[in-house]
């Protein structure tokens, strides 16, 4: 008669299976990458002293007053008012862990006995949800002017409106009728540059994208202490439809593709620029690419307050139940939306 392994008491009674101590396989998250947060965390954080909302200056005319004039004219000066304060508030952000202490005190001991630190792939856990809090919203959009939990994200900065086939600096409002509290009515140049497609092909969407590329390039004449001043860092980003469909287009004007069933993959470039596939937008229907020049965009965190963890307490109710808490205070400002664009499909 044959037998496996798993049949023979013996050897499962007398024989531990060989795991990997404190390594483990993450199934609980949600997306496959977080470009966004990592753009924005790792490289566009600017820390801020404290203040009740975050406020930057925006110049909004530069006057009339410059003309030609002939031999003994006379002077003609007028007064004009240059500036609007652009203003956002914070947002709040938590996550938490928490424990028995009878389970902490099961998890210790010697490597024999501990596969895994309990308390802290915890710890682990919340922070990797954290990030997908974050990621979440710096690609979306509070739901109306009455939310006060969300992040001010790509969608709020750069929403989808347009109604020039060509596309056109249309950007608007992503509800009611000002953007970090400066009306786009008012101030034209207070807007991104949009425009809708339907293909990707040259004459749709990659015609499109680099229109938008050229319009957005702006530069004043003179040097001054300008925010989000340097030459453009520009990033491209899509989900992963479009990214295909984009490789496709790629492969079609190229005759020399080799043995390589995928030669084009991980390898669309804008101008030199990678386009880069942000998990986040596979969701979103109307399949947008967004050219994000970074100089623009800042994750502004409060001094003392970015992953701020709290010490672990003892719960009220369960006094063998200790909890733990990591705090953040952040919003996303985008200091000139006219430098960035968003193509998209109509609704």
């Amino acid at each position: 008669m044959a037998f496996t392994l798993a049949q023979i008491a013996d050897i499962t009674e007398t024989t531990r299976e060989k795991v990997a101590k404190n390594m483990w396989v993450d199934l609980a998250s949600t997306l496959y990458n977080y470009v966004g947060a990592k753009q924005l965390m790792n490289k566009k954080r600017t820390s801020v002293d404290a203040g009740r909302v975050i406020q930057w200056k925006v110049q909004v005319d530069h006057g009339d007053n410059a003309r030609s004039t002939k031999l003994y004219d006379q002077d003609t000066t007028a007064k004009f008012d240059m500036f609007k304060t652009a203003e956002i508030p914070w947002r709040y952000q938590q996550t938490s862990w928490m424990y028995d202490e009878r389970e902490q005190a099961a998890n210790v001991g010697d490597s024999e006995i501990q596969l895994i630190n309990f308390v802290k792939a915890q710890e682990i856990a919340a922070r990797q949800n954290l990030i997908e809090l974050f990621e979440g919203q710096i690609w979306g959009v509070p739901a109306d002017a009455n939310d006060d939990l969300t992040l001010y994200g790509m969608k709020y900065w750069l929403p989808f409106n347009n109604t020039t086939a060509a596309g056109g600096f249309e950007g608007g409002t992503p509800f009611g009728s000002t953007v970090a509290s400066i009306n786009p009515t008012t101030y034209p140049a207070w807007q991104h540059w949009t425009a809708t497609y339907s293909d990707v092909t040259k004459t749709d969407l990659i015609e499109k994208w680099r229109r938008a590329f050229l319009r957005v390039q702006w530069n004043p004449p003179v040097n001054f202490p300008e925010l989000g001043k340097g030459l453009s860092d520009f990033g491209y980003y899509c989900g992963s439809e479009t990214v295909l469909k984009l490789e496709t287009a790629l492969e079609n004007q190229n005759d020399n593709l080799g043995n390589d069933i995928d030669s084009k993959g991980g390898k669309t470039v804008f101008r030199g620029v990678p386009v880069v596939h942000a998990a986040k937008l596979d969701a979103d229907t109307q399949e947008p690419v967004y050219g994000i020049n970074w100089n623009t965009f800042e994750l502004c965190v409060m001094q003392g307050y970015w992953w701020k963890r709290s010490g672990t307490f003892r719960d009220d109710q369960s006094h063998n139940v200790m909890k733990a808490y990591i705090d953040c205070t952040a919003n996303l400002k985008c200091v000139n939306r006219r430098k960035n664009f968003v193509l998209f499909q109509a609704a």
